[in-house]
Formats: C-alpha cells, structure tokens, sequence
C-alpha cells in the first residue's frame, strides 16, 4: 500500500506541455520519443486557463503515471476514438498501408502496442423504443504475433465496457459493465454515474474503496466546459450513498432533492460547494481549424494513482494503461459524447450544423 503525502509534485510545478497538433510530414512518421506530446514545446497554462492539479492525501496501491490522451471523433461518425498520445495518432496515421521498411518497422511497434489507438466508443441511438443501450467501448489489442499484418481495427479489438442510460425523476442513471479480461469473464464488474438533473455533479459508486465525482462548470469565454474529478472527502454526501443493486438512488439521500425543483429550476450551486480531493480535470480550449474540420480541443490533466503495470516506463504502449485508467477513460467517452451533443444543438438552434470536436487528455502525477 502506498500513501501519497500532502505535497505538490514536480509535474505541478511546471509549465505543462503545449497540445498542437503534432503531425508527421509526409509518409514518414514520428522518431518515437517519451516526451508526452513528442515535442519540447510548453503551454502557457495562464493563457488557456488550466487549474493547477494539487494531489491531497490518497491511499491506493500502485504508482503514480504521467499520461497524455488524445480522444476525437471518427470523421463522418459520432464514435470517438481514444489515443494514448498525439504521437500514437501521427504514427498510426504515418503507418496506414505501409509498405518496404516502413511496414517491418510498424509491425515491430504496433506488435509491442505502439501507434495504434487504445479505446473506440460507439454510440447507440436512444431514439429506438425503451432503448438503454447508450454506448459500446472496445479496447484495441496489437496484432497477433502469427500473423504478418499491420494492426485492424475492426479486427483486433474486445468489448471492454458496455454503457446503458436511463432517465429517473431527478438524475439519470448511466451503468458501465466493464470486462477487464474477456478470457475471465469472473473479473466482470459494474459502475454506476449517476448524473444530477439540477446540481453539476456526476457521482461514481465506490471503487477501489474510494468514491469519485466529476464536477461540471463552465470556466470563461475561452473555454465552455469543464469536469473536475475529485476523491470526495469521508463524510461528504454522494448520490451513490446507499444505492441500490439496479443504481437507484435513495430516495433520503440530502443530495436528491425534491424532483419538481431539480426539472424547472435552476441550481444556485457551483462547483467550489462540492469539494473533493482533485484527482483530475478535463477542459475545453478554443477553436481551431484542422484538415477542414472545425475542432474544439479538450486537455484532460488526471492522476493515475493505481497503475501496477510492468510496462509504465513505456507510456506510449496501451499496454503499459492500467484497468483503472481505462475506467476512467470510459467516462470521459460519455462526457465527450454529451457535450458534442449539445454544441450540435446549440449549433443547430442558431442554424448551423454542429462539429465533431476532439479531446486532448493528459493523464499526470
């Protein structure tokens, strides 16, 4: 077991990285770097408005990782693609019918889990009668080693979370059913976010002995949205207090609300009064245009403190992503699909189509 203390780490101290989009001239990819964005640039976090990550005290088994995720949308489709890095995505880009040296060398990556993505989410329409089914979340696997291929990704994939919604009176209910191991269908297990219809929060049901929320909030003209990920302190209420076995939250919780007021009328609440240990946040930056396409970058800044991993040196590999990383990384697909939903209707309303924007998400310590 370890106990991270009070302290501010090196990372936090720093200028973090700059997130442009890093892409290869021509054919020829990347050189493979370790640097989290495959590049020495650094972002001027005043500029962009980045809160400072500040780790209180935690207790969890593992390490602490420094990750950089880059999450977008397929063109043409409303699925979202997870990347562990802008690198990842450039060599996977580079790599596409490779042939001559460039195909030995792109099998040899992609066979130890570099330059490929690591999470597809598809979404599923709601619209179909008494529907549930929200979302699929496959998680990519190298190619097999028998087979002299380049990495498929319609091929070389599992179902690693199945994701249901349901509205209630004052919340709706999402359930992730997540299979770490589909070989082992025993190590199965299910989460619950329950999403306040009044209050910004999205409360998690205990995991790993801890209990988590995102906190919604809009932080200024440059950036339309937020999450923050917090650890909620003991003795803190959580929409998950008491849950019951098909996620429906107790009608006594002090969260919950008379369900009239949490339709029709607005929340005086913010984010400072629901506080937390911060663990991570996720923010938009502004626009961009790139390969045509109207973008709206997001950086997610969030601690791995449970990554046992033998492969964590190598933070370019989706080998080295713990189990809980990817928990984590399942929710962000639904956040990121909700808010792109949104801005299309907001879009749509002023007589515009909506964009299909991507994510920028740097797991750190």
């Amino acid at each position: 077991m370890t106990f991270l203390s009070n302290r501010s780490s090196k990372r936090n101290q720093e200028e973090l990285p700059s997130y442009d989009d890093h892409q290869p001239n021509g054919d020829v990819a990347p050189a493979y770097s370790n640097e989290k964005n495959g590049n020495n640039e650094k972002l001027d976090s005043k500029k962009d408005d980045v809160p400072v990550v500040d780790l209180e005290p935690i207790v969890f088994d593992g390490k602490v990782v420094d990750w950089d995720f880059m999450v977008y949308n397929e063109n043409f489709s409303h699925d979202i693609l997870t990347f562990v890095s802008q690198d990842a995505r450039a060599k996977y880009k580079a790599f596409k019918g490779s042939e001559g040296k460039n195909f030995d060398r792109a099998l040899d990556l992609q066979r130890e889990g570099f330059a490929m993505p690591l999470l597809k989410a598809e979404h599923h329409s709601l619209a179909r009668l008494h529907s549930t089914k929200y979302m699929t979340i496959y998680k990519y696997t190298p190619p097999p080693a028998a087979e002299n291929r380049l990495f498929d990704k319609s091929i070389d994939r599992y179902v690693f979370c199945e994701v249901t919604k349901e509205r209630c009176a004052s919340y709706y209910k999402y359930k992730l059913t997540f299979t770490p191991d589909p070989k082992n269908p025993k190590n199965d297990f299910s989460l619950f976010m329950i999403d306040h219809q009044r209050y910004p929060i999205f409360d998690i049901s205990t995991y790993k002995g801890r209990r988590f929320r995102f906190v919604y909030g809009h932080t200024g003209f440059r950036c339309k949205w937020s999450y923050e990920l917090n650890a909620i302190h003991d003795g803190e209420p959580s929409l998950t207090d008491d849950i019951s076995i098909d996620g429906k939250v107790n009608k006594n919780n002090p969260l919950l609300g008379n369900a009239w007021k949490n339709n029709l009328v607005p929340s005086t609440k913010f984010r400072s009064d629901f506080p937390g240990a911060r663990v991570g946040v996720a923010l938009e930056t502004s626009e961009y245009f790139h390969s045509l396409q109207l973008h709206f970058p997001v950086r997610f800044a969030f601690q791995d403190l449970m990554n046992n991993g033998a492969d964590v040196n190598h933070t370019e590999s989706i080998n080295s992503i713990s189990t809980d990383s990817l928990v984590f990384l399942c929710m962000v697909s639904i956040f990121k699909r909700e808010e792109d939903h949104k801005e299309r209707k907001r879009r749509s309303n002023n007589g515009r189509r909506g964009s299909r924007s991507p994510f920028l998400l740097s797991l750190s310590g």
